[in-house]
C-alpha cells in the first residue's frame, strides 16, 4: 500500500519501508512547521526503517542558527532509521550537517545525487538488518 501526502513545496510518500520527501521551491525556517508535523506524523503512523529525502528543487533560506535547529530536528525525528539525502553541490555544506548529527546519534546515512541509488542503497540497508 502507498501512502502519499502533498502541501506547498513538500510532497511525502511512502511505500514499503522507504519514507520518501521531496521539497521544491523556496523553504524557510517559518513554512517548515507543518511539513515537520506532517513528516512525524507519518513516521509514528507508519515507523518506517528507512527515510529518503529528495531536496533537490529546494531553496533553502535559513540562517545558520536555523539550519542547526533543523539538523537536530531531523536527527532527533530520523534516530533508529537509515537516511538519505539527494542534493545539489549547493546544497552539500547543510546536507552533510544534517548527517553528521544524525550520525553522532548512532544514525547511518548517506548523500546522492540519484534518487534511484539512494533508494537503491535505503533498500539494501534494510534488507542487512
Amino acid at each position: 500500500m502507498t501512502r502519499s501526502y502533498s502541501m506547498e513545496g513538500v510532497d511525502m510518500r511512502i511505500h514499503g519501508s522507504v519514507l520518501e520527501i521531496r521539497t521544491e521551491g523556496e523553504r524557510t525556517h517559518s513554512n517548515g512547521s507543518a511539513a515537520a508535523n506532517t513528516f512525524e506524523s507519518f513516521l509514528t503512523a507508519m515507523d518506517p526503517p528507512a527515510v529518503l529525502f529528495d531536496i533537490r528543487g529546494a531553496h533553502y533560506l535559513f540562517s545558520d542558527l536555523e539550519w542547526q535547529e533543523r539538523a537536530r530536528s531531523l536527527a532527533r525525528m530520523c534516530q533508529g532509521r537509515v537516511m538519505s539525502v539527494v542534493d545539489r553541490d549547493d546544497q552539500s555544506e547543510q546536507t552533510r550537517l544534517v548527517l553528521e548529527i544524525h550520525r553522532e546519534r548512532g544514525g547511518k546515512g548517506r548523500v546522492f545525487r540519484s534518487r534511484a541509488k539512494a533508494l537503491q542503497w535505503l533498500e539494501d540497508m534494510v534488507a542487512r538488518t
